[in-house]
Order: structure tokens, then C-alpha cells, then sequence
């Protein structure tokens, strides 16, 4: 990844030369794997980092599975469950990998269950592979900043969202430290399939115990954590007023590739490869970074003084 840029005393223009490339490829997630092969499903959960559910039809094999991976220490990241029946016992778009081997199950139900931008590979008679990547809907939009994206204006440009009917997925925490004081939740975009929010996460029992302030990343489909990154010093989170200073949450701007976020309340903006969690790299000169936008390929900084922050 090469950056160039120049930084003047408020402004800090960072045109990016090319992608920020995946530090490792990251495929994290769920995969439903439909057959009886234990091997592909550990394979499934050790090479690819998967949260494995696989379905067999025959209640012996199910057993048989079981036993084989509760004598691994597998059972859990890896299970599998009797399923007899045409429609797959899954939410629509729900997985992130599906793998049908040995069985038989229509292509409709397998792409239904599969997460957009996925891959779905399948077992042919002539005992070959087949691979099918499930389109992302042109429909669909992203978050990518506070306040939706680089024009600051908070309508977002989806055509597939309706009032809610069912719950999708829910996760920890549950709930918020504290009403009157600084927000649990500070600040939240979504890319590529994903969210990523920065969150205090430090004991609910009190508001004076200290925060424990983390940047992670979750499956926008099922809820998975895919990463999470402990963050340093933030805003205090005694603060008096829930949403706390407006700059905080503009400190958090996402990407097909990366995100750009300080990792501390007046740390230089981090360059973070958003598949895997691991820091690309940090530009220099850019501490005190108040508000963060990306607009064609050109990163905007608009920085402040220490004694000017938040």
C-alpha cells in the first residue's frame, strides 16, 4: 500500500495509491456443511477459522460425527444436527460459506441461506466441485461514516430496508453501562459485509469501574465477532451527556478494504485491513485527528490541537 500525503496545520489530504491488500485472507464466519465427511468439516474450522453447523440426514451418522469430534475437543466450534426435511433450518443470507457434499439439496436453498458476496460449493454427480458466489444486491447500501458517507448527508441510498420483522441476531453486550453518562456505543459504520463499532465494554455493575474501550468487527448477516482490538486511552467516560463530544464518532470511516480510525483519543489515524484486524499501518503526523472523511480515493483529516480536543 503506498500513501502519500501532506499535512498542513488543520487539514491532512492522504491520496491512496492503490488497495489496502488483506494482510491474510480472512474467511471467518459461518459454514454450513451439509454431508458426512468429519475431516472437511475440522478442515472447514482449522484452515478457514469457520464457525462450523453441519446437517446429515441419517441419525448414525449424526452420532457417529458427534463422537469423533467431542473425542478432538471440537464439539462446539464444530456440531452437527439431524435435519430431514427440503428447506434448510436457516435464515435467508445467513451463511458465509456453504458446502454441500454428498447430499441433496435444491440450489434455491442453498443460495437463500448464503450471505451476499459468498461462496456456495457444491458436490456434482461426477464427483467434481462447483463454486457459486451469491451477488451482493445493487440495492444495497453501506455506511461507511457517521454520518453516512463523505457528503455528510444521512440518508442512505438502500432500497431493501422495511420496517423490522423479526429479530436477526443479538449480541453481546446487552446492555449499556450506564443512561446518563457517556454512550456504551460510540461510534459505528458498515462495509463490505460488515460492522464495526467502537463500544466500552468495561463492568456493568458500576460506572466508576474503568472502560474498556474496543474497536471490533462483526458479520453484518449473523452476528459472528470476527476480530476485536483493545484501544487506548478514549474520552472519559464519565462524561455527563450521553452522545459525548460530536468528533468522537467521525473518528471511525470504513471501506471495501480498510478502516481508518484512531486507536487512542489523540493517536495518529491507523490504517486497518478490515478482513483480519491487523494494522496496515499508521500515518505519521496525523495526531489529534478530530474528524475523519473518505472521499474519491482521497482521506481528509481534519485535525486540532491537544488543547483543542475532543
Amino acid at each position: 500500500m503506498n500513501i502519500q500525503y501532506r499535512v498542513g496545520p488543520v487539514l491532512l489530504s492522504c491520496w491512496i495509491a492503490t488497495a489496502c491488500l488483506h494482510a491474510a485472507e480472512a474467511r471467518r464466519g459461518l459454514a454450513v456443511y451439509i454431508g458426512s465427511d468429519t475431516a472437511a468439516m475440522i478442515a472447514l474450522r482449522d484452515d478457514d477459522g469457520y464457525l462450523v453447523h453441519a446437517l446429515n440426514r441419517h441419525k448414525d451418522e449424526v452420532s457417529r460425527i458427534r463422537k469423533q469430534l467431542m473425542s478432538r475437543n471440537l464439539y462446539g466450534p464444530v456440531s452437527v444436527q439431524h435435519w430431514d426435511g427440503d428447506r434448510l433450518p436457516y435464515a435467508n443470507d445467513l451463511a458465509n460459506r456453504v458446502v454441500v457434499d454428498a447430499e441433496k439439496v435444491s440450489m434455491s436453498e442453498v443460495m437463500r441461506i448464503l450471505a451476499p458476496s459468498d461462496t456456495a460449493v457444491v458436490r456434482k454427480a461426477d464427483g467434481s466441485w462447483s463454486q457459486t458466489v451469491k451477488p451482493r444486491p445493487t440495492a444495497m447500501d453501506d455506511w461507511t461514516h457517521y454520518l453516512h458517507g463523505s457528503t455528510g448527508n444521512p440518508v442512505a441510498q438502500d432500497d431493501l430496508v422495511h420496517s423490522p420483522r423479526q429479530i436477526r441476531w443479538v449480541a453481546a453486550p446487552r446492555w449499556a453501562r450506564h443512561h446518563e453518562h457517556m454512550a456504551s456505543m460510540n461510534a459505528l459504520v458498515s462495509a463490505a459485509g460488515k460492522l464495526f463499532y467502537i463500544c466500552d465494554e468495561g463492568p456493568q455493575v458500576s460506572m466508576l469501574h474503568p472502560p474498556k474501550w474496543k474497536l471490533s468487527a462483526r458479520d453484518a448477516y449473523n452476528g459472528l465477532l470476527l476480530w476485536q482490538r483493545d484501544m487506548g486511552q478514549w474520552f472519559p467516560h464519565l462524561f455527563p451527556l450521553k452522545s459525548g463530544p460530536a468528533s468522537m464518532s467521525r473518528r471511525l470511516v470504513a471501506d471495501q478494504e480498510c478502516l481508518y480510525v484512531t486507536m487512542s483519543i489523540d493517536g495518529p489515524v491507523s490504517v486497518i485491513d478490515n478482513a483480519t484486524g491487523k494494522t496496515v499501518r499508521e500515518i505519521a503526523g496525523t495526531e489529534m485527528t478530530r474528524e475523519i472523511v473518505l472521499a474519491g480515493g482521497t482521506l481528509y483529516l481534519a485535525r486540532g490541537d491537544a488543547g483543542t480536543l475532543p
